[in-house]
């Protein structure tokens, strides 16, 4: 295309922008990879700004961190401003409840326009959707993602992801599905779209084309606030809200991360053991799940 230009004598054509994406963690209680923390105030790394902004870039957009934002509305309302006058598109992270200490919902009704509070979806329900007035006159789109690592980077990839490549002019990705049986039964009884993480194990023992052949598929779930979850998953399920319960056996679609995702061979749970962890070091696409002495011989009872 470039030499084609040139030979029509063009040295220069209109092309779409990288869409700016302001990104703002909110929290007393955060502090930034690098800085220490102090415990007795019950401190946390700040997870979502550094994964949010790789996920960004990776989307085709151009990341802007700023501050984290602490729950006062005064600071809050000036750094949104501040991203809002700057940037297409402002994310933040926390502070999405109805709780009296979560004042960012107010920040957007009154600096812009709340368009949508909570979905159907789990993880990440308490998601946000509006506008913000920018000081020229004009306006940037927000979205409030949950706090929980896990459910603010579900919500990012099932609905922002999407947004920031049909901005940036970027194909659709390649994606890739497989199709799976459940390793043990997951009961599931919310009435939300549940997108479940999940790790896949390659038996290969069967003959092609049965059943058996397909690969194992078992949840990693850990709860919405255990980066490990997508850590140590392959991809996810989509669970239906009418869906009660998963049996074991049942045929499941994975949606990978990846199209270069490969199951691993061999699948271990059980105790934290370094000396293991080295000895897997060895295998080719070995995974040990780290749950506990309990967890373990309750799966390896289970199948």
């Amino acid at each position: 295309e470039i030499g084609l230009l040139s030979a029509l004598g063009r040295d220069e054509v209109p092309v779409r922008g990288r869409p700016t994406v302001g990104i703002v963690s909110t929290g007393d209680e955060l502090v930034r990879p690098g800085e220490e923390l102090n415990p007795d105030r019950g401190e946390i790394y700040d997870v979502n700004s550094t994964t949010i902004a790789a996920g960004v870039a990776e989307a085709g957009g151009e990341p802007v961190l700023y501050p984290h934002a602490g729950d006062d509305y005064a600071e809050m309302e000036r750094i949104l401003r501040e991203a809002a006058d700057e940037c297409d598109l402002v994310l933040s992270s926390g502070s999405t409840s109805a709780s009296a200490v979560d004042v960012i919902y107010r920040v957007i009704e009154e600096r812009g326009e709340l368009l949508l509070h909570g979905v159907a979806v789990k993880p990440g329900k308490p998601m946000l959707i509006g506008r913000l007035d920018r000081g020229d006159g004009g306006e940037s789109a927000y979205v409030g993602l949950p706090g929980y690592p896990v459910s603010a980077l579900t919500i990012f990839r099932t609905f922002v992801t999407p947004a920031i490549r049909e901005a940036a002019g970027l194909p659709e990705p390649r994606t890739a599905t497989v199709e799976g049986r459940m390793a043990a039964g997951e009961r599931y009884a919310e009435g939300r779209l549940r997108y479940m993480p999940v790790g896949l194990l390659d038996i290969g023992t069967e003959a092609e084309g049965s059943d058996s052949d397909r690969p194992l598929v078992y949840p990693v779930d850990k709860g919405s606030g255990a980066t490990t979850s997508l850590v140590e998953a392959d991809g996810v399920v989509a669970v239906d809200p009418d869906t009660e319960y998963l049996n074991a056996g049942e045929s499941v679609s994975v949606q990978l991360f990846s199209p270069d995702v490969r199951p691993p061979t061999l699948l271990g749970v059980g105790e934290d053991d370094p000396a293991l962890n080295r000895l897997l070091d060895r295998l080719e696409r070995p995974r040990y799940l780290p749950v506990g002495s309990r967890e373990g011989l309750r799966r390896l009872r289970d199948g």
